[in-house]
């Protein structure tokens, strides 16, 4: 067993010398990059100078306000001068061995000491590490996948290097490219996410089209094509004139949910006794009414004074109102109604966005930024427990026997960005005198389903086959069945019900990638092309086709904890069963596609399935779900249950330990990206976080006025 050099735990704890937490950060609008902070102080810093000018009313007063603000605004200058002139660049050609260096035991400690260690390489670990490396303490990540990026990485199938396929993220919002820029310190973004757009057929930059499986008999005749927030209120008001009352209701309702939902998020940059406050002083009334109901209970409500006259017309605007309910990872029956106004309004308002270069750009570019500051990522590093000291506090990790069972320690802080129960099952039971996850069974939030990917690598020319910018939602509703019975009759025979009533997200990732077709393709080579098609899908299904089948606890949807589970480096046992049902899916799933894209035929030389027991392998949550906890209503809703909210909060229980990632705040990358963000300037502390609040808000108008170039 190879184990790191390192003193005494305790007593490597009390003589840390990097910069210790001193206190909780400030509050942070993940959508505005915490701009609206420094606004709010120079707004309070004027205001409290005109308050003494005015009961003081003397010119001398006066004077000394102007100096003051002249004073204040060139140091502020100067500051942000000096924030421009220092700003991260990207190297110039990439490292090979960039988010694939595996876990050396001596690498570690000659790189060291430490003063974070976080586990995890997801979008949440690695924005958090890449920001306390701005605030100049040492951060190592661990990654038990031998590639970094978690959700955003790419992978071959079979070694066919002709089509890479995005593991998890199938599009994001323009704002990623901000907040990446952000978390690297870079002084232009480094890597750009253009806008998605349908220019292939009808030229109207559609990003998403909602096609209801039922009615389409006669092509694309209702088909729901989303531009925008604005242009999806009007099409739908033109298109369902005799409910526009409910329609009304169903929008004001939403926005309220909207507008309150950035406050919400910013509240987790307090400690949690200052938020339980907070929450209840800023958060409206409707939030916790309707935040915590399913959004068929609330479209129910909001639609029970329609005619009976309209009573199809109600079916299918309910079809297109959730028509992105798969971004939400949960079934539009069981998933929090904020969740259908997010996407069905809050996402249009924004717009669909892809990375240039794919998906992998994300993860590559926040290690090139950690190790450029002297941090370090390694793969092939699963960690088995976070070591405690006598007092109970996180001091470290240990590594399992697959990495030589080395023990690595952090001076100030450990971070889990390993989902809530993984968290729970790194940390030692401990007496019930101590504070710990010994009461890990409270959470009462259940782990969100699985999915089934169908990767596809298609031989042939996107513009010629017309393969468009944007996704197709597949809803199984209209001619008599709600979206909810459909997937509700979805979900209990996946197999059996028609191909036309498969919810399916249908997407093309080399044609959302702008910067894929603009690489010369060689003088007698064919372009290549990929496509992916995504289901939500029940680990339960596929459960029972392990070697030794698997238990599901199912009120909270867990594999059984005692299971053994093979490296992500390995190939894991899977019996007859297995391959013969992923067989049923494949082939269901590519007549899916050729349905709706009838010109592929001849042109598909790969088609593989993944399941989420595939998920579970490589990125392990106990439920197979690429989404971690879930985003259902009632029992446990982590938007409104303030003990779930406890549970969850990025400062745990255990002291010296936090959380970070989608667990910590929301599914989806860019909210797995704020959760990064908020973790770091918690653990540095307000000091800190006012300094990276100012360095932030320079680089980001730097760049939009054009004062820095790449």
């Amino acid at each position: 067993m190879c184990k790191s050099k390192i003193p005494n735990a305790s007593a490597t704890a009390k003589n840390a010398s990097a910069p210790a937490p001193t206190g909780d950060g400030e509050v942070a609008d993940f959508a505005s990059t915490f701009g609206w902070i420094a606004g709010a102080v120079v707004i309070v810093v004027l205001l409290l100078g005109g308050l003494v000018a005015y009961f003081i009313s003397s010119y001398v007063s006066l004077l000394t306000l102007a100096a003051t603000c002249t004073v204040v605004t060139g140091a502020t200058i100067a500051v942000a001068l000096m924030y421009a002139k220092q700003a991260w660049k990207p190297p110039a050609k990439r490292s090979r061995s960039c988010g694939r260096q595996r876990f050396s035991a001596e690498d570690a400690e000659k790189k060291g000491p430490w003063d974070v260690i976080i586990v995890g390489s997801g979008s949440g670990g690695l924005t958090c590490a890449s920001v306390l490396s701005q605030l100049n303490y040492k951060v190592l990540v661990l990654e038990a996948h031998e590639l970094a990026g978690g959700s955003t990485h790419e992978y071959n199938v079979d070694g066919k290097t002709n089509w890479a396929f995005p593991s998890g993220l199938h599009y994001t919002i323009p704002a990623s490219e901000q907040m990446l820029q952000v978390a690297c310190g870079a002084a232009v973004p480094p890597v750009r996410f253009p806008k998605m757009g349908d220019d292939s057929d009808l030229g109207d930059s559609a990003y998403d089209r909602v096609r209801l499986g039922r009615l389409d008999k006669a092509g694309l005749s209702d088909e729901l094509r989303i531009i925008s927030d604005v242009q999806l209120r009007a099409e739908l008001r033109e298109r369902f004139p005799g409910l526009e009352p409910q329609l009304a209701k169903f929008e004001k309702l939403a926005m309220q949910l909207l507008q309150a939902f950035p406050i919400w998020c910013a509240l987790h940059a307090l400690p949690m006794g200052a938020r339980r406050v907070a929450c209840k002083a800023l958060l409206p009334a409707v939030w916790w009414q309707y935040a915590s109901k399913n959004s068929e209970e609330v479209l129910m409500e909001l639609f029970a004074d329609a005619p009976a006259s309209e009573a199809e017309n109600v079916r299918q605007l309910h079809a297109y109102i959730c028509g992105l309910w798969l971004d939400a990872g949960c079934a539009p029956q069981d998933v929090s109604f904020f969740m259908i106004a997010a996407v069905s309004l809050g996402f249009p308002h924004e717009g669909g966005a892809y990375p240039e270069g794919g998906t992998k750009q994300l993860g590559m570019t926040l290690v090139e930024s950690l190790e450029s500051r002297g941090g370090a990522c390694y793969v092939r590093a699963p960690v088995q427990q976070v070591l405690l000291d006598e007092s109970g506090r996180a001091i470290g990790v240990e590594l399992s026997e697959l990495a030589g069972g080395a023990k690595l320690y952090a001076k100030t802080a450990v971070v889990s960005a390993c989902g809530w129960r993984n968290t729970a099952q790194l940390c030692p039971r401990m007496q019930s005198s101590q504070q710990g996850f010994h009461e890990r069974e409270k959470l009462q939030l259940r782990q969100g389903d699985g999915f089934v990917m169908l990767n596809v690598g298609i031989k042939g020319d996107a513009a010629e086959i017309g393969l468009p910018c944007c996704n197709l939602e597949l809803q199984p509703a209209g001619d008599g069945m709600s979206v909810f019975d459909g997937v509700r009759a979805y979900l209990e025979d996946p197999l059996g019900v028609p191909i036309t009533e498969i919810p399916a997200m249908l997407t093309f990732p080399t044609v959302k990638d702008r910067a894929y077709h603009k690489k010369a393709v060689p003088e007698g080579k064919s372009q290549y092309e990929t496509a992916q098609v995504l289901c939500l899908a029940k680990t339960s299904w596929f459960a029972a086709t392990e070697e030794e089948e698997e238990e599901m606890d199912s009120e909270k949807n867990v594999l059984s904890s005692n299971r053994t589970h093979t490296p992500a480096w390995k190939v894991p046992t899977r019996n007859k069963n297995y391959a013969e049902m992923k067989e049923k899916w494949r082939e269901r799933l590519v007549n899916l596609l050729l349905h709706h894209y009838p010109k592929l035929e001849g042109k598909i030389e790969l088609a593989d399935l993944s399941t989420p027991l595939t998920i579970e392998h490589y990125l392990p949550t106990g439920s197979g779900t690429a989404i971690g906890l879930d985003t259902n209503a009632g029992k446990g809703c982590r938007f409104t249950d303030m003990e779930t909210m406890a549970l969850l909060d990025m400062r745990t229980v255990v002291d010296g330990l936090w959380l970070t990632g989608q667990d910590a705040l929301m599914c989806g990358v860019p909210l797995a990206q704020a959760a990064g963000l908020i973790t770091a300037i918690r653990i540095a502390g307000p000091i800190h976080a006012t300094f990276f609040v100012l360095k932030a808000a320079t680089l980001l108008a730097a760049s939009f006025f054009g004062i820095t170039k790449s």
